[in-house]
């Protein structure tokens, strides 16, 4: 999770320092070398959280990247081309990057609260909750 956070806000500061050339390929070095560690931590927590069908979350996940790809460069070539300019791909990539942290998020809550539970499928009480 925390590198595609971490590339949601290279992305959204490359929106906000795009006229300047080395803030911008400072920002685009962060958001690629994060960005690709991403895919295979996500595959994995599909994969984990799949159990019987592990083929078909893999499956999944990577046709999912795949057409992430191609509908965001799509969307790219259009802002690109819109008043929104040298921006308007940046502003995809991080309105694109800050949705992937939504399946993200909900796979670390689904990992957090399956630590919680214990061999017999009973949740954990949090240690507020043992205050008598």
């Amino acid at each position: 999770m925390g590198a595609a956070t971490v590339t949601t806000l290279a992305l959204v500061l490359l929106v906000v320092f795009s006229r300047y050339a080395v803030p911008a390929v400072a920002f685009i070095s962060i958001a690629a070398l994060t960005g690709f560690a991403v895919n295979p931590v996500a595959i994995s927590l599909a994969v984990k959280f799949a159990k019987d069908a592990p083929t078909l979350a893999t499956a999944f996940s990577a046709s999912s990247f795949n057409v992430g790809i191609a509908v965001s460069s799509a969307l790219a070539s259009v802002a690109l081309d819109s008043s929104l300019g040298l921006q308007g791909p940046a502003i995809v990539g991080a309105f694109f990057a800050a949705i992937t942290l939504v399946p993200l998020l909900s796979l670390a809550v689904m990992h957090f609260e399956q630590g919680r539970r214990t061999p017999s499928g009973i949740r954990q009480p949090r240690a507020h909750e043992n205050c008598s």
